[in-house]
């Protein structure tokens, strides 16, 4: 699933539609976690929505083309009733690697219309960021940011991360960590986000050191969080890139004019 997300943020950013709706229709094919990504591309990224709509429903016809259309429809709805109660038992059974199950181990137990709630705002938000970054940035350094704030909002708000979930992160830190310690000489950066790697790779036995009396997996969630908020980070401080740079450039050279 991840492998097949990349592939269609690296064509997203190239403007190759057809192939990105291939790899986005492919992704939810081998995990339906991946809608995430899909729907803030349906939304972001204009050109893609009408092909995407497209493939999707190519997608959802192609079962018919092998079985009868009850099964499929049979199928299609114990999906649905399974999703429905997956997401119920991720809610109320201990055991996920979430922010959520985490902060039972401070006393902290939220009630499954609260953290549906916070799930929400949290789409919300997200949303609104993607819509920022494609403003703000060129294709190639908003591709990133799309992904990574769809890789963290599966990984922070499903009611079912798993530790391997985790391995969503792994594109994302990569890609700073080359970014800070290759062509942006931010040695501090680079050794903060080499510390997650490295907390995330050591999760059991600092778990076990840390807080021996429980097996509630807290670990990956807080390093997830610490990189949401080094995200926000570079959000705030990153210059705009692109047509947005250009538009400032041309903003500041007007105000620097004299008047006529």
């Amino acid at each position: 699933m991840a492998g097949f997300m990349l592939l269609a943020i690296a064509d997203i950013a190239r403007g190759r539609w057809w192939r990105a709706v291939l790899w986005l229709s492919l992704s939810v094919a081998m995990k339906p976690l991946a809608i995430v990504l899909v729907l803030l591309v349906l939304a972001i990224d204009r050109p893609l929505s009408w092909r995407l709509l497209l493939g999707m429903a190519a997608l959802g016809l192609s079962p018919f083309l092998t079985q009868s259309p009850a099964y499929v429809i049979q199928q299609y709805a114990a999906f649905l009733h399974n999703s429905t109660t997956a997401a119920h038992v991720g809610v109320v059974v201990q055991g996920w690697t979430s922010p959520f199950s985490a902060l039972r181990l401070v006393g902290v137990e939220l009630t499954e219309q609260v953290q549906m709630a916070i799930r929400l705002g949290a789409a919300v938000g997200t949303l609104a960021l993607s819509f920022l970054v494609r403003r703000r940035y060129d294709a190639n350094r908003s591709a990133i940011y799309v992904y990574s704030l769809a890789a963290l909002y599966l990984i922070l708000f499903s009611p079912r991360t798993e530790n391997n979930t985790y391995a969503l992160l792994g594109p994302s830190i990569a890609v700073f960590l080359s970014l800070a310690f290759l062509a942006e000489k931010r040695s501090s950066q680079g050794i903060f986000l080499a510390s997650f790697v490295v907390v995330l790779i050591g999760n059991r036995p600092i778990s076990n050191a840390l807080t021996p009396h429980t097996e509630i997996s807290w670990i990956p969630p807080l390093m997830a969080a610490c990189f949401a908020v080094y995200l926000f980070f570079r959000l705030y401080r990153e210059p705009a890139t692109g047509a947005d740079r250009q538009t400032l450039a041309g903003l500041a050279a007007a105000s620097d004019a004299p008047n006529s």
